[in-house]
Parts: structure tokens; sequence; C-alpha cells
């Protein structure tokens, strides 16, 4: 007899949570911390986008560019344009610049004071998305 699973549904909030996690991992004696603080400004990025992506398109009703390459470009230039959201473009666009210094740069200053400003500024920007 076969057990059947109940699909659970995904949210970005956990990429979010991840986030968290991977900064408290950092803290323990590891030969790679700094791919873990790396890697949780990425998901705190990603949290805050997909959200605010989502934002968009569900409650906004907006049609998304059929280019995903230009998906990140939009929804910080939609969002801005979103005075009842106050300013999560913001902290949307320092996450964007913080995330692909993160991905992209081999040398990073502070790495460890960038990653708990991602989680801080993703906090701030997604406990407003999930108000609307």
């Amino acid at each position: 007899m076969s057990t059947r699973r109940v699909p659970v549904e995904f949210t970005r909030h956990q990429y979010f949570y991840l986030a968290k996690e991977l900064i408290n991992q950092s803290c323990d004696e590891t030969d790679y911390k700094e791919a873990l603080l790396r890697s949780a400004i990425s998901r705190a990025y990603y949290a805050t986008h997909y959200l605010a992506r989502n934002y968009l398109i569900k409650d906004k009703g907006l049609t998304p560019p059929k280019k995903k390459i230009d998906m990140h470009k939009w929804v910080i230039d939609e969002i801005r344009k979103d005075s009842t959201i106050g300013t999560v473009h913001v902290q949307l666009s320092r996450l964007r610049d913080d995330r692909n210094r993160a991905d992209y740069e081999d040398t990073i200053r502070g790495v460890r004071s960038i990653a708990e400003g991602a989680i801080r500024g993703a906090q701030s920007a997604i406990d407003t998305l999930d108000s609307t």
C-alpha cells in the first residue's frame, strides 16, 4: 500500500529563515564561514525579491516582463512606484547590490556586517510586504 504525500507549499519566507540560520551557523568554527555569510546575503535578497514580485503580480495585478532577465529591475522599478509600501524599494535595491557583491566579487570586506545588514533590511521589507 502506498502512502500519498500531500505537497507542502513552499513559501519564499523560507529563504529568509534559511538566511538567518546560515548566519547562526557561521558563528561556529568552520572553514566555510564566508560561504555561509555570502549565502545568507543571497537568500535574504531572494526572499525579499520573490515576496515583492508576488505582491506586484497577485496583489497589484501587474504583468511581469516576458524576459526573466528583466525581472529584478522590473520588481524594483514597480515597487518604487508604490507609495503604499514605503521604502521597500530602497531595501530591495540595497539587498540586490549586496547579493551581487556576495555572488560575484572575490573579496568583500566586512562580509558579516553586510550579512547582518541584509537580514535587517530583508526583515523590514518583508514585514512591510506582509502587512499589506
